[in-house]
C-alpha cells in the first residue's frame, strides 16, 4: 500500500491547481494487480476507485483479466499514470490517493509486489510545481514533525505553508493533536503557540495562508500574520503528511515530506547549497540557498555545521551553534565565496530534522526546490 497525501483536480477559486501522478511497477517479472481510491478532503471519506470499488466480502464479480480479486494489471515495469484528464473523480476535487495490491493470476500476493509512486502538484494559470514521492505503510507515523511553517512571510508577506494529512485506515478515524510553534515577526519576534485536536478519517489540508477557512484550530483562533515557526502532529492512527509552501507574489511552489520524529539524526546531509552561483562569477545573482534545522524533540540541542566545496581553505568550514526548537542558515549571509556551490552536514548531539531550499534571480517562473535533508546517523 503507498499513500499520495495530496493531488488536486480543477480545484480553487479559479479551477487552475491540478495535480497528477505516476505507478511503477519496479518488478521484472511480477505483475501488480493495483486498485487507487481518491478520498476527498471535503468529504473527509473515500469517493472514487480505479478500476472500481473493491468488494467489502469476497471476490470481485467485474474482475479484470489477470487480477481476479481486484485491481487493474500492470505489467512487469510497467507504469499507470493518472492526470486530469484520467482520473476517475469529478472536478473541484483536492484530496489524496491510496494504492493497494491484490493477488494476482499467478497467485502471488502483495508482499510479491513491487511498485513506487510520485505526484506532482501544479498550477494552470502561474508558475507553481511542485512534486514529491509516495509513502508506503513503513513510512506512516503517529507523530510527524514539520520543520517549516509560514504564513504571510517573505518579499511582500507572500510565503505561506498548507499541509495535507492523510489517514491509513478510514476505518480508524484518527484524533489529531496540531501544535503550531514559532515566531510573530510583526510582533517583536514574540514566540506564539496554538493547539487544537481534531479528527481525520480521511483526508484534511491545512491552510495557514491569507484567510483561515481552514485553518485546523479552534473556531476564532489563527496564526499571525508574518508567522514563522514549526508544527508537530501526533495522532492515535498512523498518518502521512505533506507540506506545501508557495507565494502569490512570484508564483513559485514548493513541498516536503513530513517528518518522523524517529526518523531524526544527528547527522544531516544536505547535498546541494549556493551562495550566489550563477551566470557571472562574483555577482550577487544567480543561485541561493537557505535550510532549516528543528530539534527533532522540540527541545535545544548545541549543533555543527559544516560546509564543503571546492574553492573553501582545506575542502570545508565549521562552526557550532546552541539552537531552540529551529534555526534558519541563509548561505548569502555566511562566511562563503561568491560563487559556493558545495554541501553541507548539520550534526548534532541529539537527533535533528533538516529541510534546504534552493533559489534563483536569474530565470523565470517557479525558481524554487525545496527537499528533506538525508539522515546519515
Amino acid at each position: 500500500r503507498i499513500y499520495l497525501p495530496v493531488t488536486a483536480k480543477s480545484d480553487g477559486p479559479a479551477g487552475d491547481w491540478n495535480g497528477r501522478f505516476a505507478i511503477q511497477n519496479m518488478s521484472d517479472t511480477v505483475a501488480a494487480c493495483v486498485t487507487i481510491t481518491y478520498l476527498s478532503n471535503y468529504t473527509d471519506d473515500e469517493i472514487a476507485w480505479d478500476p472500481y470499488k473493491p468488494p467489502v466480502d469476497g471476490k470481485p464479480t467485474n474482475a479484470l483479466p489477470g487480477c481476479p480479486e481486484g485491481g487493474m494489471p500492470l505489467p512487469p515495469r510497467g507504469t499507470i499514470f493518472r492526470s486530469p484528464d484520467t482520473m476517475t473523480v469529478s472536478d473541484k476535487f483536492t484530496g489524496s490517493v491510496r494504492i493497494d495490491l491484490s493477488k494476482n493470476g499467478a497467485g502471488q500476493g502483495a508482499d510479491k509486489q513491487f511498485i513506487s509512486a510520485t505526484a506532482d502538484s501544479w498550477n494552470t494559470n502561474l508558475a507553481a510545481f511542485a512534486s514529491y514521492r509516495g509513502f508506503d505503510e513503513a513510512e506512516l507515523g503517529t507523530e510527524i514533525v514539520l520543520p517549516l511553517v509560514d504564513r504571510q512571510v517573505g518579499p511582500g508577506n507572500s510565503y505561506s505553508t498548507r499541509f495535507q494529512i492523510v489517514n491509513k485506515n478510514p476505518q480508524r478515524p484518527a484524533e489529531v493533536t496540531i501544535r503550531f510553534d514559532g515566531y510573530d515577526l510583526a510582533n517583536g519576534n514574540a514566540f506564539v503557540s496554538f493547539t487544537n485536536t481534531l479528527t481525520v478519517k480521511s483526508a484534511r489540508m491545512c491552510f495557514q495562508d491569507r484567510d483561515d477557512f481552514a485553518n485546523c484550530l479552534k473556531d476564532g483562533e489563527k496564526l499571525p500574520f508574518n508567522f514563522v515557526g514549526t508544527a508537530r502532529i501526533t495522532s492515535t492512527e498512523p498518518l502521512a503528511v505533506i507540506a506545501d509552501r508557495g507565494t502569490f507574489l512570484a508564483e513559485t511552489f514548493t513541498n516536503y515530506r513530513g517528518i518522523r520524529p524517529e526518523d531524526g539524526a544527528r547527522r544531516v546531509l544536505l547535498p546541494v547549497l549556493n551562495k550566489n552561483y550563477g551566470p557571472v562569477p562574483g555577482a550577487a545573482a544567480g543561485w541561493n540557498s537557505w535550510f532549516r534545522v528543528m530539534v527533532a524533540d522540540g527541545g535545544t540541542a548545541m549543533v555543527t555545521v559544516t560546509y564543503y566545496g571546492l574553492d573553501l581553505p582545506d575542502g570545508s568550514v565549521s562552526y557550532t551553534v546552541p539552537v531552540d526548537r529551529e534555526f534558519t542558515v541563509f548561505q548569502f549571509n555566511e562566511n562563503l565565496p561568491d560563487g559556493f556551490a558545495g554541501t553541507a552536514i548539520i550534526s548534532a548531539d541529539k537527533p535533528i530534522v533538516a529541510l534546504a531550499n534552493l533559489y534563483t534571480d536569474v530565470f523565470q517562473g517557479d525558481t524554487d526546490l525545496l527537499y528533506n535533508g538525508i539522515a546519515l546517523d
